[in-house]
């Protein structure tokens, strides 16, 4: 409504409310709830603060988690736009009101449908029928809904018989002259006692017992859109279609005071925070705005919506703030603390070492081949290593048992460099050999970086084997051929194969395997890199991924035209929505992995599927194991 008198009456209304620094509170968003297909009309928390509910134009109601974002149910039942939901005392029922002249009454913990109840139609001189209900509240006992709309009436229903028929107990209209005047909004007084409502340029509050008017609120410029209790309980407040907030006392019916929030010509609400400090609107174009209820000094402005924001809504037990907008979308926003700026500025930080991380790989790269380098001439009983290399978030060593393979020089001399199996000295030594993964943890991902290799233990006697190893190929220059068999490429190698052929000659087996491998990647085939799997639950790989991790990098890298995409899988233990989130982390991870090592992103498409292709029985873990799982298809080579 009224979306194009935003971009002309925006930038004139922005320049009277200006944020200082000194009045300035900072609410960052802290949620974002995507799930409706058009846009959002109406949003209500739970009375307790850990659900809201979404009314749509899409015809439908969501009830999402607050604390999560998850949805937790989708309603279906109207055949028009959704105009209002409300909760009741207990947050345990859920009343909706549509265009279709319909209220429906929901449970709201198990999405079920109790409910649905039509409202009086209106037939005008002119052949117009009025149905559409535009608010519904529960009365304070929960055994009633009202509702009300376009016709004029104001409709009672007792829900807690089955079946009842709604009851007109209100009219503003004269039935002789059948003039309509639509019902905009309304609430429960704070005193539990009466119901008030908007109409035309007028609020009403009419008795709970005999539904007789008990007082009437008057505004002159304009008609009033909506009516909630204010910033204290003797107060309630409007909202005019002239862009302000009018706020009367209720038991006197004098007006307060008016202020403007928004530009004219549209409509919304006004929402109270929990002590009746900030007062949030929307109707801004695609900013909402909080505003101080007792200075009137506009204090913040949330920004994220793409679309005109169509109302906001404060948490009844702490400062969070819903917003809800045309873009199909609900944002929930939290009022800034000190441990968000303190978690700001780390991002900051992350960003900054980030974007060094393309320059310094190279770097980081030689370094950890100096690192693998280790001699065996030191006069002291160990062989050391070092790390020195720069990480985008914290570092977590983690160790892990896997076959080590350096390469030893005896005394400096030789320069071919004899590979040397240390898994099998370690073996003789009853030590396990040892190397520590470089995980780097960015927004509670878990990324492997690189693999650092140190700290091998040789005690004098391995030392004088690999001696005399060494200075046996120096003399006769060949090895035996069951040597032969024990020498495996070193991992660095083996990811630089193609430059460094004249070294992988040596290994006729590793030659096959790659060549067998080579032979799976077919344009259009979607292969199944059985290793590729995760820790249930999260996007952690285990320690087995990274063999076809490596083995998929060197073909990236040996086929520099390649374009692969990846698909995320999960099994179906917990909520679709949760498993479709971690399916889209997991196949992040590999990507990450991959773009770290030095593929370019735009090569890996990706792809999240949930547990929604499972390859194996989810009864039991063992089997069920095997869904958690990424799978490539080749698109081009």
């Amino acid at each position: 409504m009224a979306q194009n008198s935003f971009k002309s009456q925006n930038s004139a209304f922005e320049t009277i409310n200006k944020i200082t620094d000194k009045n300035k509170v900072e609410f960052i968003l802290d949620k974002t709830l995507r799930g409706h297909s058009a846009g959002v009309q109406n949003i209500r928390f739970s009375p307790d603060g850990k659900w809201i509910a979404s009314a749509s134009l899409d015809r439908t109601i969501i009830i999402w988690d607050v604390k999560t974002g998850i949805l937790r149910h989708r309603l279906r039942s109207h055949s028009a736009s959704v105009y209002e939901v409300t909760f009741n005392k207990k947050g345990n029922l859920l009343a909706s009101a549509s265009e279709d002249g319909t209220v429906c009454l929901w449970d709201s913990r198990y999405g079920k449908l109790l409910g649905t109840y039509k409202n009086k139609p209106l037939s005008l001189t002119n052949g117009l029928i009025l149905r559409s209900v535009s608010f519904v509240v529960f009365s304070p006992n929960n055994k009633y809904l009202y509702f009300g709309g376009d016709n004029g009436y104001i409709m009672r229903v007792r829900i807690d018989i089955p079946n009842q028929i709604p009851m007109q107990v209100f009219s503003i209209n004269s039935e002789k002259d059948l003039l309509s005047n639509t019902i905009t909004g309304g609430t429960i007084a704070s005193t539990g006692k009466e119901l008030i409502f908007s109409v035309d340029h007028y609020v009403y509050a009419i008795s709970l017992q005999n539904h007789q008017l008990v007082r009437r609120f008057h505004y002159s410029k304009s008609d009033i859109n909506d009516i909630v209790i204010g910033a204290n309980k003797n107060q309630i407040t409007g909202w005019g279609f002239d862009g302000t907030l009018i706020t009367w006392d209720y038991f006197s019916a004098k007006k307060l005071d008016v202020f403007q929030v928004s530009p004219k010509d549209n409509y919304s609400a006004a929402s109270y925070s929990k002590n009746g400090e900030y007062v949030a609107t929307g109707a801004n174009g695609t900013v909402a705005k909080i505003w101080d209820a007792q200075t009137k000094e506009n204090i913040a402005v949330l920004s994220e919506h793409k679309k005109v924001v169509r109302v906001c809504r404060f948490s009844p037990i702490e400062n969070k703030v819903a917003t809800a907008s045309y873009d199909g979308r609900v944002y929930i926003w939290k009022e800034k603390t000190e441990e968000d700026k303190a978690e700001e500025e780390k991002q900051k930080q992350q960003k900054i070492l980030a974007n060094t991380t393309k320059i310094e790989q190279q770097q980081n790269k030689n370094q950890l081949k100096e690192q693998i380098l280790i001699s065996t001439n030191q006069k002291s009983d160990v062989v050391n290593g070092a790390c020195d290399t720069v990480f985008i978030d914290r570092i977590v060593e983690k160790v892990v048992e896997k076959p080590i393979y350096i390469e030893a020089k005896a005394g400096g001399k030789n320069n071919n460099g004899l590979k040397t199996n240390l898994t099998e000295l370690a073996k003789e030594q009853n030590s396990n050999p040892i190397i520590k993964e470089k995980i780097v943890y960015i927004r509670d991902t878990v990324y492997i970086r690189d693999t650092v290799y140190q700290k091998v233990y040789v005690k004098v006697d391995s030392k004088e084997i690999i001696k005399n190893n060494t200075e046996k190929e120096n003399t006769t220059n060949a090895l035996t051929a069951s040597t032969k068999k024990e020498i495996i490429q070193n991992p660095l190698e083996e990811i630089e194969s193609n430059e460094n052929k004249e070294e992988v000659g040596n290994n006729d087996k590793v030659n096959q395997e790659e060549s067998e491998f080579d032979k799976q990647f077919v344009v259009g085939k979607t292969l199944n890199l059985q290793n590729i799997q995760f820790e249930q639950g999260t996007s952690k790989l285990l320690s087995k991924a990274y063999e076809d991790l490596e083995k998929l990098l060197s073909m990236l890298k040996k086929h520099p035209k390649m374009k692969i995409s990846l698909g995320g899988h999960t099994d179906n233990v917990g909520l679709h929505t949760v498993n479709l989130r971690l399916s889209g982390e997991r196949v992040r991870t590999v990507q990450n992995y991959l773009v770290a090592n030095g593929i370019s992103r735009t090569r890996i498409q990706t792809r999240a599927y949930g547990g929604k292709y499972p390859i194996a029985s989810n009864r039991a873990e063992e089997t069920r194991k095997l869904n958690r799982r990424v799978e490539v298809t080749i698109l081009s080579k």
